[in-house]
């Protein structure tokens, strides 16, 4: 056949000399008939406002496969008719609707063909080769050209014909009617709680009053323990707008907790009071959360009251980018782990750390060098232990008299007082500096070759 019909999925019909085209044009009629009064009892239903389960029955007259509809959250719109081998729904326990598995979802989030299709605008097939069947897909667009659900037809228990892609894209152009009509796009975009938590974070709610109102609510109290954590969004979760999806799952299994997209990160909230008032309660199910859906997060510490939260936040965000950074192969980081590297860091965004440090440090290490001595290294492990002479002596592989020797020439050549605790302090501070900046310097080296 020409590539023309091919494309636009028309069929040709080669005909034998002897056939009856009256008999033909008798079948092509009843075609157009059925068809007809298909399309008929779809405006019907439309016209009628009848439930979005009824369109779907009406569709699957022509299919005879099992179809439903989900939104951008992966809610499960409708699905009248279920199958054997279809896919099985989770309850979503915080909205209490049917959803998309988040094992499903999240392995959308690695797979180049699902990301695909979030681009098509016409119906178009979806491989076996995930779930075990094709499925017959057209996604929906809202009047702004934004994606915002998707039309499934799985088929399991008939052949999906050519002519069934242009029944798929008129169906779905019925279903996005049905739905921009009853604004059900709009509704599970409204979100009065998660508003009042943007109004927090962006400084524009601060009476107390009215933060204690809206926290009670969801049966919150302003008083109540709190923990702040940012999940990290890479490209892949943006692109198969799961994030929201992955916030409904997350409410399901946090108690006390609410979790929304914010500023191209997952934050989520979660009230102690429902978790034993312990942080470390809600941890393995976070983790496991996290883990599975290939996730960064930051942890804050533990806060009260609520409208501390801004704070909090950016505790979690401290968190979130020390993590990144750190090159180390964890999912979730804790404000308390990295708050020192944090000072650290800020304080040497003004001054070089040689500048910040103990000049009685510098004249130590530069003494060695002179020398070839190992004073820096002494003072360091001995600060380490505690001023302990034995574990010093025994992990740098000396005699303690030997020890003592270099602990006298510190006193004596450099003025160390180690009896002095702010010294001592700044002192292991001054190493910490140190040591940062050697390790920047090593990286800078590292990336030039």
């Amino acid at each position: 056949p020409p590539v023309f019909y091919q494309r636009h999925n028309y069929s040709l019909l080669v005909l034998p000399e002897n056939c009856d085209l009256l008999e033909i044009f008798d079948f092509v009629q009843s075609v157009f008939d059925d068809l007809l009064d298909w399309s008929s009892r779809l405006a019907y239903a439309l016209n009628q406002d009848l439930p979005l389960e009824n369109i779907l029955r009406i569709g699957y007259e022509q299919f005879k496969n099992p179809l439903f509809v989900h939104d951008i959250d992966f809610n499960i719109l409708a699905c009248p008719y279920r199958a054997e081998g279809m896919t099985v729904w989770e309850r979503d326990s915080y909205t209490g609707k049917d959803m998309l598995p988040i094992a499903v979802i999240n392995d959308f989030k690695i797979d180049p063909e699902y990301i695909s299709t979030l681009s098509t605008h016409e119906a178009s097939m979806f491989s076996e080769q995930q779930r075990g069947y094709r499925i017959l897909y057209v996604n929906i667009w809202n009047e702004y050209s934004q994606y915002e659900g998707r039309l499934c037809i799985d088929e399991l228990e008939a052949a999906i014909m050519p002519s069934h892609f242009l029944l798929a894209e008129y169906l779905a152009e019925v279903i996005r009617t049905w739905l921009a009509r009853r604004n059900v796009f709009k509704q599970e975009g409204g979100n009065t709680f998660g508003e009042f938590l943007v109004s927090v974070l962006e400084g524009q709610e601060t009476d107390p009053v009215r933060i204690e109102t809206a926290l009670q609510r969801r049966e919150w109290g302003a008083e109540h323990e709190y923990v702040c954590i940012r999940l990290g969004v890479q490209n892949r979760d943006k692109s198969v707008r799961s994030m929201s999806g992955t916030c409904n799952f997350l409410r399901a299994q946090l108690s006390g907790s609410y979790a929304m997209p914010y500023k191209e990160e997952i934050l989520v909230v979660v009230n102690l009071a429902f978790n034993g008032g312990k942080l470390s309660n809600i941890i393995p199910h976070l983790s496991a959360i996290v883990r599975e859906g290939l996730f960064i997060c930051g942890v804050s510490n533990s806060f009260r009251p609520f409208t501390d939260l801004i704070y909090y936040y950016e505790q979690a965000g401290i968190a979130l980018r020390y993590g990144r950074g750190s090159g180390q192969m964890f999912w979730t980081y804790f404000y308390d782990d990295c708050a020192l590297q944090y000072l650290l860091h800020e304080a040497s965004r003004i001054l070089p750390a040689r500048h910040l440090c103990s000049h009685k440090l510098l004249e130590i290490r530069e003494y060695d060098e002179q020398n070839h001595t190992e004073l820096y290294e002494t003072l360091r492990v001995y600060l380490y232990h505690h001023q302990n002479a034995v574990r010093t002596a025994r992990e740098l592989y000396i005699h303690r008299s030997t020890l003592f020797y270099r602990l006298d020439r510190l006193k004596n050549l450099m003025n160390v007082n180690l009896d002095n605790a702010r010294e001592r302090l700044y002192l292991e501070i001054s190493y910490l500096l140190l040591d940062g900046e050697i390790r920047a310097q090593e990286h800078t080296a590292e990336e030039k070759k």
